[in-house]
């Protein structure tokens, strides 16, 4: 622990001696880190917590002397003091580390290691409560360093870096890809695919974003991605479906994935920047077409999706339940659905359930076939999200609505 004395009880000696000295601490910090067990890490981070947190004997004095002159200007200096002595020491010391090269990295990873050993049953209830400290310090840290305003955007096509192509594959979680012919339709025509990157991570994707084009918004996944691009196609054909900017009306973002566990930077931040990807697909409608993840433990048998009779049978009882645990059922009066959730509270609107959208085997197992598009209205976005956030009101298309009768 003696990087963290240096470095947190001691910040202005790293500052007299120089910036190379400061960083010369916290590389020795990562590196100290980085060499301990996976067993040791859990007890070095309940130590961190526990022997550099705000200071409660400070916090209590402040406290107590709070109200012993009530006049605005003492109350203001008074808050400003507690604000202080409430701010967890070890704060300064991811403060610095993020200013190495790696830096940001490391907490990254860092998150997702106190994250999975908060989750962890044998904690104890002090543990616990440490590794909640730590993980609200990193998580708004981290979600302060990845507003957009950090993050560049950039087009990925058969032509991008290698690197960077085989890393987009890697890290795709919603519909994994399958072959290099599989890549090729995903960034051919019709489609786009966009990395979001971090400038303090250099090459290193923090989302990725898929888009398809077309003249309606499509009720079907594989519409998107099984389709054959041009470079699949024969000349003639090829020439024949070649992209028409004039034929684009509307885009489904099928898949968005943030690649690192441990960032506390929300997937939808550049969904919020749709202004700026008009400008390199253009569209007049928006969607996010979305699986419903644990939505098939209603039902366990795929055979009906083999019969055209019992799909017919299925179709409305399906789609019924579906709007109903979509709209209807809440948590903490919000969506339960955590993808649901997840894009009503940035202004989306509860717009299709598509039946038979996506029958592969994890389609099947994951949402029974059923896919969600989510529309993302400009000018009604910020009514949507006040609507949701403060009346916890879900705006919902029409169509959704009848499905609940």
């Amino acid at each position: 622990m003696k990087y963290c004395r240096v470095l947190i009880e001691k910040p202005s000696q790293c500052k007299s001696n120089g910036k190379l000295h400061g960083n010369v601490k916290c590389k020795e910090f990562i590196k100290y880190y980085g060499e301990l067990t996976a067993d040791k890490r859990g007890s070095f981070l309940c130590m961190l917590a526990d022997n550099y947190g705000f200071d409660t004997k400070k916090s209590k004095t402040l406290a107590a002397e709070s109200g012993k002159d009530e006049s605005e200007t003492a109350l203001l200096a008074m808050a400003d003091k507690l604000r202080v002595s409430l701010q967890p020491r070890h704060r300064t010391l991811f403060s610095l580390i993020v200013r190495v090269n790696g830096g940001l990295q490391f907490l990254i990873n860092l998150r997702a290691d106190v994250l999975g050993l908060a989750r962890q049953r044998t904690n104890t209830e002090l543990q616990a409560c440490l590794y909640q400290e730590l993980n609200a310090c990193l998580r708004e840290l981290l979600t302060i360093w990845f507003t957009p305003s950090f993050l560049d955007v950039q087009r990925v096509t058969w032509d991008s870096p290698c690197d960077l192509v085989q890393q987009m594959c890697k890290f795709e979680a919603v519909h994994p890809v399958t072959s290099w012919q599989d890549i090729k339709r995903r960034v051919g025509s019709n489609r786009r695919c966009f990395v979001f990157t971090h400038r303090s991570m250099a090459g290193v994707p923090v989302v990725v974003l898929y888009v398809g084009l077309a003249s309606e918004i499509s009720a079907c996944l594989h519409d998107l991605i099984d389709k054959p691009s041009i470079c699949e196609r024969d000349e003639k054909t090829a020439k024949k479906e070649e992209e028409d900017p004039t034929k684009i009306h509307a885009s489904v973002f099928y898949s968005i994935t943030s690649t690192q566990k441990g960032t506390g930077a929300d997937p939808v931040n550049p969904l919020l920047r749709v202004e700026d990807l008009s400008a390199l697909a253009p569209f007049k409608k928006s969607s996010h077409a979305t699986p419903l993840e644990t939505f098939a433990e209603l039902v366990t048998s795929h055979e009906w999706c083999h019969s055209q009779k019992l799909q017919e049978v299925m179709k409305p009882i399906l789609l019924h339940l579906c709007a109903h645990y979509l709209y209807k059922e809440k948590r903490r009066n919000f969506a339960l659905n955590p993808v649901a959730n997840f894009h009503l509270s940035n202004g989306a609107e509860l717009w299709r359930i598509n039946f038979l959208a996506d029958t592969s085997q994890q389609g099947l197992d994951n949402s029974c076939s059923l896919m969600v598009n989510y529309r993302y209205f400009l000018d009604a976005k910020d009514a949507n999200l006040l609507n949701y956030q403060q009346r916890f009101q879900i705006p919902a298309s029409q169509t959704v609505l009848d499905l609940l009768d």
